[in-house]
């Protein structure tokens, strides 16, 4: 689709998502988790949770999902931050 199909994007906005991701790591706190999609859906099918119970419940849903990635042998620090 052409650029001008799509609604302006909101710099103020783009200044703080690009940002979000290294919150953790330079002591910068924020009012998200960040949270990969793809995996969290799959963690709630492997331990037969929905979504939503994940972020109703985000201390076990973290355990859950570092569960799915040491199953995997990938490493959950890109797919469950703590902002």
């Amino acid at each position: 689709m052409p650029a001008e199909d799509f609604a302006p994007i909101n710099s103020e906005w783009l200044e703080k998502a690009g940002n979000l991701w290294t919150t953790p790591f330079v002591d910068k706190p924020s009012e998200r988790v960040i949270v990969d999609p793809i995996l969290l859906s799959h963690a709630a099918a492997l331990f037969k949770k929905t979504p939503k119970y994940f972020w109703e419940n985000p201390d076990e849903a973290a355990r859950m999902v570092c569960q799915a990635c040491e199953l995997y042998d990938i490493t959950p620090v890109g797919h469950y931050l703590w902002a």
